[in-house]
């Protein structure tokens, strides 16, 4: 199974030269995606952010629609609309 990050930070450790203490530098990667592989143990550190949800209208999403009224002579309907070809008979 794959991993799919975001927001991902990447800390490492830097070692110190000749008796310098040891960095720990952070850089931003942002979305990654890890191949499940790869991966071998994980750990959530945070919980999920807190979504705020979008009202949604009981009339569905045809709400917003605008009516169509007759097709004009001499326009064709899409290739959609039209019937679909008879079933193949052998003679």
């Amino acid at each position: 199974m794959n991993v799919v990050l975001s927001e991902t930070e990447e800390y490492r450790r830097i070692k110190g030269k000749h008796g310098e203490p040891e960095k720990e530098q952070k850089r931003m990667l942002g979305m990654m995606l890890l191949r499940g592989d790869s991966v071998v143990n994980l750990t959530a550190e945070a919980p999920p952010p807190a979504q705020t949800r979008i009202p949604v209208d009981p009339r569905g999403a045809m709400r917003n629609a605008p009516v169509s009224g007759p097709v004009p002579a001499g326009l064709a309907p899409p290739p959609s609309l039209k019937a679909p070809p008879p079933p193949f008979r052998p003679k």
